[in-house]
């Protein structure tokens, strides 16, 4: 199937500001001048649009046909979810409920037409709400109820574990190893021994954020999951004392400084959950960056990493620590075996999405049912897509192309060719 028909999902405004004054007059500019056209920037201007749609995100479920997106008018935000399959939308739930039962957990600021909410995630009558980076799980069974997820963690002593996406176990780090929970019993199983202090897997340490998180990306088939094992023992350290009133608190983290000798790598492997077995991947250790942002993780999950659809093989993209080099590649899941796909290098920098955005998600896709890539490049100065043969890496065609940007690829139905962005 060809790409030849793509679809806009929304027209994305943008307000310029642009001010007539040569170099030689800049002087000439005044408060009033920067007051101007500052009132035209978006910021200050969103609010004149009603019924501009933003924050569209698909279920990530396979099979599922929903997607929720955010709704504003005169001041009030409303929450819709969309069945795309059957051609319905109407509010993801009642937002006055919704408000009361999250003032109930102490959530201030709140209200029906102002729920701070950035991500929703559907399962039944229940979900899952992030606020502030704070999740809270939420049921529309009877009266509404949440309960803080990260309070819940604390009164059980587990750790937080990353859900399988059959939803029947989680996997979680204990002492620098990866362990595995099951979900309905609480059993648990320890599916590394060799993660040792500033060399464990799946640890989430960028130095400026660091966390407990484990970064892991599941197989489709909830039985395997990709992740890495992170070398900082050489890193420098990083230190940091807090400005505050009474004694100070001193935080300190791995962090490589540029023209360090030693920086941050990360070895990348696959676990094998139910024989509790793991497969180094035969390359050398990446530097740990992603294509969007100088972290492994930049939106909570790990991008760059993407299985395929009978989970037999991994793509993922290697980044140069200067973001001016990506390559993506394809390991054989059994065999550990990786080969080069395609290759892209820039003079300045390279992105394959834009992270400082409301978007914020990688563009490219591992298309395994077509045995093809769908991969984002601004190679012609704007960002655009382009597909190319999974096997040879060679290029088939350019998809989009214009004096515009592909800001988000939102899905792409791989049976009928159809792109939506």
């Amino acid at each position: 199937m060809s790409f030849a028909r793509f679809r806009t999902l929304s027209a994305l405004p943008f307000a310029f500001a642009l001010m007539g004054h040569t170099a030689a007059a800049q002087t000439a500019v005044t408060a009033a001048d920067y007051a101007r056209a500052e009132s035209r920037l978006g910021s200050n201007t969103s609010s004149l649009v009603d019924h501009a749609v933003t924050r569209v995100n698909w279920q990530g479920t396979a099979g599922d046909d929903r997607f929720w997106y955010r709704d504003t008018a005169n001041g009030t935000t409303t929450f819709m979810l969309v069945d795309a399959a059957r051609g319905t939308k109407a509010p993801a739930f009642d937002h006055a409920r919704m408000a009361r039962a999250l003032e109930a957990l102490g959530v201030r600021n709140v209200s029906a037409g102002n729920l701070p909410v950035s991500e929703i995630e559907f399962e039944g009558s229940a979900f899952t709400v992030t606020m502030a980076n704070n999740a809270y799980s939420c049921s529309t069974a009877g009266a509404y109820k949440c309960v803080r997820q990260s309070a819940a963690k604390q009164n059980t002593g587990h750790e937080e574990a990353v859900i399988s996406p059959d939803g029947k176990r989680g996997v979680f780090i204990r002492n620098w190893n990866l362990w595995v929970r099951d979900t309905a019993t609480g059993a648990e199983k320890q599916l590394t021994t060799d993660g040792v202090t500033d060399y464990g897997y799946a640890t989430d340490n960028a130095g400026w954020k660091h966390t407990d998180n484990a970064i892991v990306e599941w197989s489709p088939d909830s039985k395997m999951v990709a992740t890495f094992q992170q070398d900082q023992r050489k890193t420098g350290m990083y230190y940091m004392v807090s400005t505050n009133v009474g004694h100070p608190t001193l935080d300190a983290w791995r962090y490589p400084f540029a023209g360090d000798k030693d920086v941050t790598m990360i070895e990348r492997v696959i676990i094998d959950v139910d024989a509790a077995k793991t497969t180094r991947l035969k390359m050398p250790p990446d530097e740990h960056r992603s294509s969007l942002c100088d972290d492994v993780s930049c939106s909570g999950g790990w991008e760059d990493v993407q299985w395929s659809a009978d989970a037999k093989t991994l793509a993922f993209i290697s980044t140069a620590r200067n973001h001016k080099r990506a390559d993506l590649r394809i390991a054989d899941v059994a065999t550990g075996n990786v080969r080069d796909v395609l290759h892209e290098e820039s003079k300045t920098y390279f992105e394959s999405g834009y992270s400082d955005s409301e978007f914020g998600k990688e563009n490219w896709l591992y298309l395994s049912k077509r045995n093809e890539i769908l991969w984002f490049s601004e190679r012609s100065n704007w960002g655009h897509l382009y597909l190319y043969d999974a096997t040879t890496g060679k290029l088939k065609r350019q998809v989009t192309g214009g004096d515009w940007d592909v800001a988000q690829v939102m899905r792409l139905d791989e049976a009928t060719g159809n792109l939506y962005f």
